[in-house]
């Protein structure tokens, strides 16, 4: 019992970082860079990942979802990173038909990954419709117009990446 006691003090000397779940990228970013301080970690490993925030850059790919949810934002946000990494071009997850409409003419693809209830997420159906609505190259609205390539939609249920999804999120954080 001893040891379950120092275990607790222990724990309470410990400093808390607190990571707002659905923060932006850079307090998301500062709270990573946080822990990577008291744990003593080389920084340099983060760097590429917390360099600038997505809403800087043009980015090619789209990620969406039930962003609404944390669990299905935490996925979308993990996918992020693997496909940029992959890839090696800019992506970006969209939380809101503002963001949509910012990173929209720069996109060649809108990745949405399915979840369970994300069909009843309105906040999903306005960034769906928002990117519907945008790319649709009859609008006349140049300020609003996605740009000149075909925007492509694809669809893909996060469950599927299955173990491989897995070991990339074990791979990061090793």
């Amino acid at each position: 019992m001893d040891m379950v006691k120092e275990a607790y003090v222990h724990l309470r000397a410990i400093p808390n970082i607190t990571m707002a779940r659905f923060g932006s990228e850079q307090q998301q970013a500062s709270s990573v860079l946080e822990i990577v301080n008291c744990c003593r970690l080389p920084k340099m490993a983060f760097a590429s990942e917390v360099a600038a925030p997505s809403s800087t850059l043009r980015p090619r790919i789209l990620i969406t979802g039930a962003v609404a949810d944390a669990e299905a934002l935490s996925v979308c946000q993990t996918f992020q990173i693997l496909v940029q990494r992959s890839m090696q071009v800019q992506v970006a997850v969209v939380r809101s038909p503002a963001e949509m409409e910012s990173a929209l003419p720069f996109a060649s693809y809108v990745v949405v990954l399915f979840s369970r209830g994300m069909l009843r997420d309105p906040s999903f159906a306005e960034i769906l419709l928002s990117a519907n609505s945008l790319s649709d190259t009859s609008n006349s609205d140049s300020k609003h117009k996605a740009s000149e390539r075909n925007l492509e939609f694809v669809t893909v249920t996060w469950l599927i990446l299955g173990m491989r999804f897995l070991l990339s999120i074990f791979s990061i954080v090793v």
